[in-house]
């Protein structure tokens, strides 16, 4: 339930909060986080699993990788700009001038295909996707 898209060492995400598939929360959830190691990381769909792949990905690799079940997250690399996609189904890398993921991925990837940064893809799928809302959140790769 959210729009996330990467694009020319940009991620932007949606900060649209929901309870299930019906309601929206008066909240903001920031989607993108840093990775210690400067990689960005950012995931759509359960809070709770896709927080768990964050910090299994941050160092505490004790266990195997989380299962994110039905979620997605994309994670591009600080050193290499290479994104991979995890999903419940496992991962695999990207090789594509940009990705979005989430609800909102239909019409992000129009306005992509159509020239638009990762910002304004977002700002489209916020416009038509009803569990993508603003105000959006910008990262760079390299800050």
């Amino acid at each position: 339930m959210t729009t996330i898209v990467y694009r020319d060492g940009i991620i932007a995400a949606d900060t649209g909060v929901h309870a299930g598939h019906d309601w929206r929360k008066p909240d903001l959830y920031h989607k993108i986080a840093r990775l210690q190691d400067g990689s960005l990381f950012a995931g759509a769909g359960d809070t709770g699993a896709f927080t768990k792949l964050q910090r299994w990905l941050d160092g505490s690799r004790e266990d195997e990788r989380p299962s994110i079940d039905d979620n997605d997250v994309i994670v591009v690399d600080r050193a290499t700009g290479v994104v991979t996609y995890y999903t419940g189904a496992g991962a695999r890398e990207v090789e594509a001038p940009f990705i979005a993921i989430g609800s909102g991925m239909p019409p992000a990837l129009g306005a992509l295909h159509h020239g638009a940064t990762a910002e304004e893809a977002v700002r489209i799928a916020c416009m038509v996707d009803p569990w993508s809302r603003e105000p959006i959140d910008v990262v760079r790769l390299r800050d």
